[in-house]
């Protein structure tokens, strides 16, 4: 249900306009927000990662010249309400929170997008649910796999100068992720999270807005460090029941590695596989003109 609607323009471009509210699930107030509601073409619903992260609409929005494109923080996240209790935040509720949002915006029919975590929750809503009306996933740099993940996190940490490997080692042995660890830390996000310098302020508030709770119960305390309830989270051996279109999209410089990803997109019966270059795992907004055109091509087909 939705429960209030705000409606203005937004300086995206002339004639765009941005409206946003609450709905209800749960009991739960959960924001969301759409740009080009007017539009005819089939809606985009984005999914943020993290988890425990918030929306980010810039390099996505401007999609919506010529389709709905709608946005929703999940719960937890910045806009959106707490939980009551962290044992709420688990897969099988994001994916019910997913189908109640989706459900609320009318969104029979829609293509799912979602990035990093986001991506490992669309398509584990889509096998999970076998939902009418999806007519094809676009997953941003996808999650799907957390031995995959893990072999790529190892992979990419090894490429760090080492004095930072020794950093971040240490503090890992002593479970101290304190300051010093988080300025070690930075290298690996300027290396495969965003290129772009300095990070952009919509990154760095959703850094700084992130919900630690969330992040902790299914990640764990650090990005190098997957010992929460997503550790066990492998979607490879159920890829290929995913019978719809399908694009992945990667940075050539991702922490999800462009070599995982392949894996995926082979275990998908039709996928297409898109790496942008000169990208990290925001590469949306590394690369925002490459990615718009890339991801604006397939879904046009639908």
């Amino acid at each position: 249900m939705v429960i209030y609607i705000i409606t203005k323009m937004d300086n995206l471009k002339e004639g765009i306009i941005l409206e946003e509210g609450y709905i209800s699930v749960g009991g739960k107030n959960i924001w969301y927000c759409v740009y080009g509601k007017e539009k005819e073409g089939t809606p985009v619903l984005f999914v943020h990662g993290g988890p425990g992260f918030s929306t980010i609409t810039d390099g996505i929005r401007e999609l919506s010249e010529d389709r709905p494109v709608y946005f929703y923080d999940q719960l937890g996240s910045m806009r959106s309400d707490m939980a009551d209790s962290s044992d709420t935040y688990t897969v099988g509720y994001f994916v019910g929170e997913l189908d109640e949002v989706r459900k609320s915006l009318g969104l029979d029919k829609v293509i799912l997008m979602g990035h990093s975590w986001g991506g490992g929750l669309v398509a584990a809503y889509v096998l999970d649910r076998k939902p009418e009306g999806v007519s094809s996933l676009v997953l941003v740099s996808p999650f799907l796999s957390a031995a995959l993940f893990e072999e790529d996190t190892r992979r990419n940490f090894d490429r760090l100068p080492e004095e930072f490997r020794k950093t971040i080692e240490a503090y890992d042995r002593d479970g101290n992720y304190g300051q010093e660890y988080q300025i070690a830390m930075v290298e690996y996000y300027k290396a495969y999270m965003c290129l772009q310098r300095p990070f952009p302020g919509v990154l760095m508030q959703a850094f700084g807005t992130m919900n630690e709770e969330v992040y902790g119960k299914l990640w764990g305390p650090s990005e190098l460090k997957l010992v929460g309830t997503l550790r066990d989270f492998d979607l490879l051996p159920e890829l290929g029941n995913l019978n719809l279109p399908v694009l992945i999209v990667g940075g050539d410089n991702d922490e999800v590695g462009v070599e995982g990803m392949r894996v995926c997109q082979l275990a998908i019966p039709n996928a297409r596989l898109a790496v942008i270059p000169g990208a990290a795992h925001m590469n949306y907004l590394d690369q925002p003109e490459l990615f718009r055109s890339v991801v604006g091509k397939f879904i046009r087909e639908f």
